[in-house]
């Protein structure tokens, strides 16, 4: 199977990022079963590690593709493995996370701390929207959740993940900051939702996001007169049609296409079962378009 290299560098900064800890529970693991499957993982990890080292990939910024790198790399990985590895990324990414608020909440902030938080920001991203997209292995694997070792206190960290989860926000201050009032209140009201674990109420806000965004910044370049049509408004789709020559990555315009569906039929199936993945996911994308709308 080929892996895209930034799926490949996130890979192998996890290998990296959680070694140590594996290798303090095989020290501390008495139980004889849970220590062999450690170990096996231990090895198999090194072996990846190994094998990623041989390409001399540019870790700095894992996102990135520098000159000379392959588009793709195939390291023969089975599928457990490969679910294995995104469950270790999407852990790393929750630490990252962490990182990131923890220095968001320093009174004082250094030129350090400001330095730091950037560089989170710029890991964490990209690393979110990959999360989100399910044709992406790291995307396939989110509703299996963060990886978690034998001998790991399961029970506990579960609760952790719960709590933490309920903790977080999708809209940052930084983005709603630049927002027109009326998407400021609609992106609180979805946080609040969000955090409070209601899908159903937050996938309906996102469907109001998404097309009062895209008039609020024609209203603001005054070009409103090309997104109306017998004196209405166009409708989402054709909105859409229009803010894709405003956006700098073609590539967001897909995803909020593909998001687009998935907010559609959460108001006209009724089958579908909204999840807070599903939020989650739709959410991250129109995050995306909204920095870069404005």
């Amino acid at each position: 199977m080929k892996l895209y290299i930034d799926t490949i560098k996130f890979f192998s900064l996890a290998i990296s990022e959680f070694t140590p800890l594996l290798k303090e529970l095989i020290k501390k693991e008495k139980n004889k079963g849970a220590k062999e499957e450690l170990e096996d993982l231990l090895e198999a990890y090194n072996e990846i590690a190994d094998q990623i080292d041989r390409y001399n990939l540019n870790l700095d910024d894992p996102n990135l593709c520098y000159a000379g790198e392959p588009d793709e790399i195939n390291l023969n990985l089975n599928d457990e493995m490969v679910e294995n590895l995104s469950r270790l990324s999407i852990r790393l990414l929750d630490v990252w996370k962490e990182k990131r608020d923890r220095l968001k909440r320093r009174k004082y902030k250094t030129e350090k701390t400001k330095k730091d938080l950037y560089k989170l920001e710029k890991l964490i991203r990209p690393q979110e929207s990959t999360l989100g997209d399910e044709s992406r292995v790291i995307g396939e694997n989110k509703t299996k959740g963060a990886l978690i070792f034998p001998g790991e206190d399961k029970n506990q960290e579960s609760e952790d993940e719960i709590n933490k989860g309920l903790k977080q926000i999708i809209f940052p201050s930084e983005l709603i900051n630049k927002l027109p009032n009326d998407l400021k209140i609609l992106c609180q009201e979805f946080n609040f939702n969000y955090s409070h674990g209601k899908p159903s109420a937050g996938i309906l806000l996102l469907r109001r996001i998404l097309p009062l965004s895209i008039v609020r910044k024609f209203q603001k370049l005054d070009r409103e007169p090309e997104i109306i049509k017998d004196g209405e408004y166009l409708e989402t789709k054709a909105l859409l049609g229009k803010a894709e020559g405003l956006l700098s990555n073609k590539r967001i315009y897909k995803e909020i296409i593909n998001y687009k569906f998935l907010v559609d039929s959460s108001q006209h199936s009724y089958k579908l079962k909204i999840q807070m993945t599903d939020a989650e996911g739709a959410a991250i994308k129109l995050r995306i378009f909204l920095e870069d709308l404005f």
